[in-house]
């Protein structure tokens, strides 16, 4: 695994070797290196701080299919790097997508990775560097 220690936007991790990664406007996106066929992608998009209630009731609200119903599969609470986070699973017509929200000062960090993905043939070794990552997760 390599690791990045990114100041702005103030966190750590690690990630597979053979992977890089690309700083965008909003965040950082993890992935393979180019000439790799593989689908598999970690992001951690950066926003002003809000609440977790607030964040899951945006996101709820404007995840809508074109029925009106909401993309939001489930809702759950959970931890990352040792801090309360809310967790949504989107459905993303051709797979599921995991969007995992932590406030740390005054910033939003919101993690993002397939939470299951049929047209991945090597989903469960993505999922496992997916699980290792987000464990490596420490914010400065």
């Amino acid at each position: 695994m390599g690791q990045v220690h990114l100041e702005n936007p103030g966190f750590s991790l690690e990630y597979p070797n053979g992977w890089g990664y690309f700083e965008q406007i909003s965040g950082v996106r993890f992935e393979a290196r180019r000439g790799d066929s593989t689908v598999a992608a970690f992001d951690i998009s950066v926003f002003p701080a809000q609440s977790l209630e607030a964040w899951v009731k945006s996101r709820k609200s404007s995840e809508t299919l074109p029925d009106g119903s909401s993309r939001v599969e489930k809702v759950r609470n959970a931890r990352v790097a040792g801090l309360p986070s809310q967790q949504i699973v989107l459905f993303a017509f051709d797979r599921y997508v995991l969007e995992e929200a932590v406030v740390v000062g005054q910033h939003l960090y919101v993690l993002s990775f397939d939470e299951d993905n049929p047209n991945d043939p090597q989903f469960k070794t993505h999922a496992a560097m997916y699980a290792r990552m987000r464990s490596s997760l420490r914010f400065r």
